[in-house]
């Protein structure tokens, strides 16, 4: 994922994620109909590097099925002030 910002990128270097504070910023979901959401996010690895959120999954993606990303920004200040504290 690009598009953040290198403040909020380092933030999110240092905040120390969990998975699941990971999996509330940034899911990976099979399937392109978010009324599926009640489907199980993917797990992988999270890892944030000088310009991008990166996401390797824990087994590889199927050739040919929908996955699904979404980026929630709401939890992205919660994320890094729970960090803090």
């Amino acid at each position: 994922m690009t598009g953040l910002g290198a403040r909020d990128l380092s933030d999110l270097r240092d905040a120390r994620l969990t998975a699941d504070e990971w999996q509330s910023l940034f899911t990976v979901t099979v399937g392109e109909d978010p009324a599926l959401d009640a489907v199980p996010p993917v797990r992988g690895r999270y890892a944030v590097t000088a310009t991008a959120i990166t996401f390797t999954p824990l087994f590889p993606f199927d050739l040919g099925r929908a996955y699904r990303v979404a980026f929630d920004p709401a939890h992205l200040l919660r994320a890094v002030t729970a960090s803090r504290l």
